[in-house]
């Protein structure tokens, strides 16, 4: 438009411009630079954040949660700097352009006044005063819109950066697509499998072979046993059949059935955890797969039954997740079975009815079993002995017994049968009344207490949570004050200058046009420099307080106690989510804060809560399958999970399409009112100057400074959603940081001398999810100094809550827990937990202690070996094996044992058991475990059942009660 009313003024009015397209440009790059760095160091620190939630119970029982704050506090430190850069660039471009958009309006002036005067004895002349008006006004509303886009710069380089990740991720096309409607699919599958020549690593370790030219060869209907000791690829020959790597062309895991070494539960009901193996199951089918993985009876005891919703973090027992991941394996009746230590996290009971039902289940149909327990192995039609990714043996168990080779000798280490005897009715109906070891809410959407009340707050509250950034504050409002005083200045520089055109002195006129050119320079200057100082200032206090607000965040949530984590709202998915992005959208306001309007609707308070819920929904299914993704693959329910998924990402969409809505009208609001205020202020400035006879300079000044105003006021209204929003998030994050856990944690007594005597008075005990189930009832049990104390009982009893109430993560609801004669309340926590836990020291002892120091030393790198998120290249048996060195390396005065050797092959449960009976000489020693040989030596065995202590004594003693210890042992019965 210039162009075509002055094209020569036009032409050297936006002259300068591709300078400030270069300068953009430039800094797009860096800000595209540094954006990447920082998302890295985001994630990095977001992989710690969520592998410490995840494991939150291990971290709190080893005092590791400083150790864990430091090790977050590592990974962000980068981000202050990174932050701080970006907001420097983004001044210097603010620099940049106003610097050249003063000069712009300075020559435009400057010559536009050389022209008129030129053609001021022209009849027709081109350049007039009103063609220079015009060309400034257009260049005005050229260089406010440039400038805000430079503004936004940093913004658009960080979506393109994160678009491009996840653009690289949404292309990425995997070798083993799951939901390929190609290739063969199997209808009819005999179950005949043939293993040709296997050569295989995992691909995140392709240094270190797992199978070696593995051949094998499995008929239709057959039974086979993988044994062998811990890490020798039994469980890698069942993830390849899966197709979870090595690919095949054919579609069999629908035909597959799996029950894995550890069982993975959804966050779901029970009924729907069960149908996951076969979505099309009716709820007969599901109650009839319950009964034969005996799990029916627990379930219908519970408030809802089948309906009771549970966590994929807890909820429930090992031996009762492991029974409804055996349910959800046998709805299927699939063609193949696969049974990876399916049960070993059952107690002696529950192991032998569901064995039978698992013997009941193989049958007409191929069945892999990988076992350490060579009872429930030695029917298998062949026997399969892997070592070091070969095949050792194989055949029959009287054919390998016959040739006495490594099976032979691995059974008479460890030789386990079963035995006749059945526990009586009255005991299977007691485990499902005391099979309530459960942690979750069975109707946690219902129970919002007071406390999870988010604050309301206001913009005072906001910006006092940048009050230890207040220098910087001040410095960016100093800024911000020079930014909003130059305004004015530029109206009153503006209106001397229009009156200028009219002063018959042409030399005068020329002379102050050049002047004005140098102050409008000048000024131009002062408002980039203000604009650096703003734009430093501001992005320094951001950086500072998202980087002390996420530290002071994830120290709160550490400091919780364990009943908060159990609840449904605080499930990992969503914690991680709330302290990431809160945090961020409170940093990101802080310039609309100072200077800006107060001003917040209703409906975008409202809306902003139903998008954070159903954000919150969808966050937490992404999280929870890809943690469970092997699990997914093996049901072949990748297309549930993602419909599921989507439909939280719908909901989602709709209720910020209705906010996104409001937020439009409010925005072209906002742009509107600039073009208002032009119409009013040059409207009623004619019209004072033609009635009033007012002074048309003042008037030209006062319009311009409110249409600069408009500017301002446009941009305010404009970012009112987003201060909405961060004013709920603020109060969510105030919530997570002020709330202090309702256990106290930091008693006066310290543990400095502690023996290891403890005693257990009437102790009653309800998880707090569930305070109308009672899972102990006036439990007593004294424990001396030295002692080894095994606690025995059917699965769910309430053996795991002892332990916990004794580490403290709980605390009774009645009775006390006395530890040297002084209660474990009155204890400082990280002192109570350290008499369990000592310090690092003796690695390389401790390893060889717990039998992993020969694979360690294996591993290319040793024990600098990074194991990567979750252990998940590990073993059980490996991973269990690093965990007892983590223990025994503490030197604990107390050590507790829960299920320490479950994972194990024979050999090594030989070597660690023997090592652990050396350590726990001296110490207390607290042993739960469902395998009684592992238990027949500790000095006290108690029995647990319905919450109370019902047998109690050693070994011997409790064998000739012929009470409910000798009906388990009966059906251990070593030889």
């Amino acid at each position: 438009m210039c162009i075509y009313f002055a094209w020569e003024l036009g032409l050297i009015s936006i002259a300068c411009f591709p300078f400030t397209v270069v300068a953009t440009v430039i800094i797009g790059r860096v800000q595209s630079k540094l954006n990447l760095m920082e998302i890295s160091a985001f994630s990095k620190a977001g992989v710690v954040a969520e592998e410490v939630l995840e494991s939150i119970r291990t971290v709190v029982t080893f005092s590791g949660t400083k150790k864990e704050i430091a090790r977050y506090k590592e990974y962000l430190s980068p981000t202050v700097k990174i932050s701080i850069r970006k907001g420097l660039f983004t001044g210097f471009g603010n620099l940049v352009m106003w610097i050249i958009v003063y000069v712009s309006y300075g020559i435009t002036m400057w010559y536009g006044t050389v022209r008129i005067i030129e053609d001021r004895s022209s009849l027709t002349p081109a350049y007039t005063p009103s063609v220079l008006m015009i060309v400034i006004w257009f260049l005005c509303i050229g260089a406010v819109n440039i400038g805000y886009g430079v503004n936004q710069t940093e913004a658009f380089s960080a979506a393109c950066i994160a678009a491009k990740s996840i653009f690289s991720i949404i292309e990425l096309r995997s070798r083993i697509d799951p939901m390929d409607g190609t290739g063969h699919t199997l209808n009819n599958m005999r179950g005949e499998i043939e293993f040709k020549n296997i050569v295989f690593q995992y691909p995140s370790r392709k240094d270190i072979p797992i199978l070696k030219c593995f051949n094998l060869t499995i008929n239709a209907g057959e039974t086979v046993a993988l044994v062998g000791p811990s890490g020798n690829g039994k469980s890698t020959v069942l993830q390849l059949l899966q197709r979870l790597y090595d690919p095949r062309k054919v579609k069999l895991k629908s035909q597959v059935g799996v029950v894995g070494q550890e069982p993975v539960l959804f966050s779901d009901t029970i009924a729907e955890n069960i149908r996951f193996g076969k979505p099309s199951a009716t709820y007969e089918e599901i109650v009839s797969a319950a009964k034969i993985a005996n799990c029916h009876d627990f379930i219908s005891k519970l408030p809802q039954s089948y309906n009771t919703k549970i966590l994929a973090s807890g909820s429930l027992s090992g031996g009762q997740k492991q029974r409804i991941a055996i349910a959800r394996a046998l709805i299927r009746n699939p063609s193949i079975l696969i049974l990876d230590e399916a049960t070993s996290a059952l107690d002696t009971s529950s192991e032998k009815k569901v064995q039978e039902a698992l013997d009941k289940a193989t049958a007409n149909r191929t069945t892999l079993i990988v076992s350490h327990r060579l009872s429930t192995i030695t029917n298998a039609n062949k026997i399969v002995f892997v070592e070091k990714g070969r095949i050792a043996e194989q055949g029959s168990h009287e054919e390998l017994m016959a040739l006495k080779g490594q099976y032979y000798n691995l059974t008479l280490t460890h030789q386990m049968e079963e035995n006749k005897s059945k526990i009586s009715e009255n005991d299977d109906k007691s485990e499902g009344l005391a099979d309530t070891d459960s942690k979750e809410n069975n109707s946690s959407d219902g129970m919002e207490s007071s406390e999870d009340e988010h604050s309301k707050l206001t913009m005072v509250d906001l910006l006092k949570m940048y009050a230890p950034e207040w220098k910087f504050i001040v410095c960016g409002s100093i800024g911000a004050f020079i930014n909003g005083v130059t305004f004015p200045m530029w109206g009153v520089l503006f209106s001397i200058f229009v009156n200028l055109l009219s002063n018959p002195d042409e030399k005068y006129v020329q002379h102050e046009s050049v002047m004005t050119a140098i102050y409008l320079a000048i000024l131009g200057l002062v408002v980039g420099s203000a604009a650096l100082l703003q734009n430093y200032a501001f992005a320094s206090a951001g950086a500072k307080m998202t980087n002390r607000l996420r530290i002071e965040t994830f120290s709160s949530i550490l400091g919780q106690e364990m009943g908060w984590f159990d609840r449904k709202e605080n499930s990992v998915g969503v914690l991680a989510l709330a302290y990431q992005e809160i945090v961020l959208q409170c940093r990101e306001q802080l310039t609309v804060l100072v200077g800006s309007v107060i001003w917040e609707a209703h409906f975008l308070e409202k809306s902003n809560s139903m998008e954070k819920k159903a954000v919150e929904n969808a966050a937490s299914i992404a999280f929870e399958s890809i943690g469970f993704l092997p699990t997914i693959n093996s049901l072949c329910r990748e297309k549930y999970v993602l419909e599921k998924f989507s439909i939280e990402v719908d909901k989602a969409t709709k209720v910020s399409q209705k906010g996104i809505r409001f937020r439009g009208v409010v925005f072209g609001f906002g742009q509107g009112i600039v073009f208002i205020a032009y119409g009013i202020c040059f409207a009623f400035g004619g019209y004072l100057i033609a009635t009033k006879d007012q002074d048309y300079v003042i008037i030209t000044a006062i319009a311009a400074i409110l249409i600069w105003g408009s500017y301002v006021l446009a941009q305010a209204i404009a970012s009112a959603s987003m201060l909405s929003l961060s004013l709920a998030s603020a109060g969510r994050l105030q919530q997570i940081v002020l709330r202090r856990s309702l256990m106290n944690l930091s008693g006066s007594v310290t543990s400095d001398n502690i023996q290891g005597e403890v005693d257990y008075k009437l102790i009653n005990f309800s998880y707090p999810t569930r305070p109308n189930i009672a899972v102990l009832r006036g439990l007593n049990l004294r424990i001396r100094q030295g002692q080894t104390v095994a606690l025995v009982g059917p699965s769910g009893c309430g053996k795991s809550t002892c332990v916990e109430l004794l580490l403290r993560h709980y605390d009774p609801d009645i009775g006390v827990i006395d530890l040297n004669h002084v209660e474990t309340t009155s204890y400082n926590v990280d002192s109570l937990r350290s008499q369990e836990n000592i310090p690092l020291s003796e690695v390389v002892e401790a390893a060889k202690m717990a039998n992993i120091h020969s694979f360690i030393v294996n591993l290319p790198q040793g024990y600098e070996t990074k194991l990567g998120s979750r252990a998940s290249q590990l073993s059980g048996g490996q991973r269990q094996r690093i965990a007892i060195a983590r223990a025994l390396i503490r030197n604990p005065k107390i050590l507790i044992l829960d299920e320490a050797t479950s994972a194990l092959d024979n050999e090594s449960e030989k070597i660690v058991q023997e090592a652990l009976n050396n350590v726990s000489k001296g110490r207390t020693c607290i042993t739960i475990a469902h395998r009684l040989t592992t238990v027949q030596n500790a000095d006290l065995i108690c029995v647990l059942k319905n919450g109370v202590v019902s047998e109690m004594g050693k070994h011997s003693e409790l064998l000739s009660l012929g009470g409910l210890y000798k009906e388990m042992y009966d059906m251990q019965a070593i030889h």
